[in-house]
C-alpha cells in the first residue's frame, strides 16, 4: 500500500513538471517613441522595455502592414498599358507583295471558350493602330525588333469585366502566284497596372501558358521553344491561294482590382539574439501610420505573444 502511494506521489510530481516544461510566460514588452513626430526621410526611433524572445516589425506601410498580415491587400486599378515587341519577317527579295496582316485585338466579352467559335462568337476591338509594328525584315533575318511603345489601353476596360488580349494573323483568298511568306514574331509582352496606392504592377508578361493558339482551319503557329514569343506565319508555297487566320489568345485580365498578397513584417530580435533596447525605421512619405510589434516567446509545446501598437505621425520634408 505505501508503495502504491509512493508511485502514484512519483507520478504526480512528474507531470506537475512537464505541465511547467509545457508553460510560456507571456512577454514583458512595451513600446515607446523617442519623439512624437518625424519628417519623411528622417530616423523614427522606438524604445523598448521587457526582453521578449522574439520581435517583429510592420511599420503600416504598404507591404508591411499588419492589418494585411492575414488577409491580402486588394488595390484598385488606376490604369493599364500594353507593350510588346514584333518582328516581321517575308520572302526574298524586299519589298514583298505579301497580303499577311497582324492585328492587336482586345475584347471584354469573349467566353474563355479557347476554340475557333468561341473566338468568333466574341466582340474584338481592333487597336492595332495604338502601336507601332515592325517593318518587313528579309526572311532568315533576326534583325529589326520593333518596340510598340508603351500604350494606355485603360479606355477599354469594362468595369466588372475581365479583359483579354489577342494577335490576329490573316492572310485572305488570293490569285496568282505572289509568294504570300509572311512569319510575325511576338515577345516582350508586358501588361501593366498604376494602381490608386501609385504602384506599378504586372498584371501579366509572355508565357506560353499565357496564351492560346487557336486556328481557324489546319495551324499555321507556333509557341516558341524558348519560351520567349509567339510565331504566327503564312503557307510558304508560292500557289498557296487559301486564306489564313491564326489567333493568339490571352488569359482574362482583371480591369479593376489587383490582389497584392499578404504583407510580412521584419524581424527586429531572434531567439538566440541578446536584448534590445530601440528600433529605428525611416518612412519616406508623410502620412499617419500604425507602427505594430508583435513579442513572442516560444517553446516546442506553446506560443504566447504579445502586440503593441503605436501611431506615427510623418511630416513632410
Amino acid at each position: 500500500m505505501k508503495l502504491n502511494v509512493f508511485f502514484a506521489l512519483i507520478l504526480v510530481i512528474t507531470l506537475s513538471a512537464c505541465d511547467r516544461e509545457k508553460d510560456v510566460a507571456e512577454p514583458d514588452f512595451d513600446v515607446a517613441m523617442e519623439a512624437a513626430t518625424a519628417k519623411a526621410g528622417e530616423e523614427v526611433q522606438f524604445n523598448f522595455s521587457g526582453n521578449p524572445g522574439s520581435i517583429s516589425f510592420y511599420s503600416g506601410e504598404q507591404g508591411n502592414d499588419y492589418a494585411y498580415k492575414d488577409e491580402p491587400r486588394i488595390d484598385q486599378i488606376e490604369q493599364i498599358t500594353l507593350s510588346f515587341q514584333t518582328h516581321n519577317q517575308e520572302g526574298n527579295p524586299l519589298p514583298n507583295t505579301s497580303l499577311a496582316s497582324l492585328k492587336v485585338m482586345f475584347s471584354t466579352d469573349f467566353s474563355g471558350t479557347y476554340d475557333y467559335a468561341g473566338v468568333s462568337a466574341a466582340t474584338w476591338t481592333d487597336i492595332s493602330s495604338r502601336f507601332t509594328i515592325a517593318s518587313p525584315r528579309a526572311w532568315g533575318s533576326n534583325l529589326g525588333w520593333f518596340e510598340s511603345g508603351t500604350v494606355d489601353i485603360s479606355d477599354l476596360r469594362a468595369s466588372g469585366k475581365p479583359f483579354y488580349i489577342a494577335y490576329k494573323y490573316e492572310v485572305p483568298t488570293y490569285s496568282g502566284t505572289a509568294n504570300q511568306t509572311r512569319r510575325w514574331r511576338m515577345q516582350q509582352f508586358r501588361l501593366n497596372s498604376l494602381t490608386s496606392l501609385g504602384t506599378v504592377q504586372s498584371l501579366g508578361t509572355y508565357s506560353p501558358t499565357n496564351f492560346s493558339l487557336i486556328s481557324r482551319d489546319e495551324p499555321r503557329a507556333t509557341l516558341s521553344q524558348l519560351a520567349s514569343s509567339i510565331v504566327l506565319f503564312a503557307p510558304r508555297a508560292a500557289n498557296a491561294q487559301e486564306s489564313v487566320e491564326e489567333w493568339a489568345v490571352s488569359m482574362p485580365f482583371s480591369a479593376d482590382e489587383i490582389n497584392l498578397g499578404n504583407e510580412f513584417s521584419v524581424a527586429v530580435k531572434g531567439y538566440g539574439n541578446p536584448g534590445v533596447k530601440d528600433f529605428k525605421h525611416t518612412y519616406t512619405k508623410e502620412g499617419t501610420y500604425k507602427a505594430t510589434f508583435v513579442a513572442k516567446n516560444v517553446n516546442i509545446h506553446n506560443t504566447k505573444q504579445v502586440i503593441r501598437q503605436i501611431d506615427v505621425t510623418i511630416l513632410p520634408k
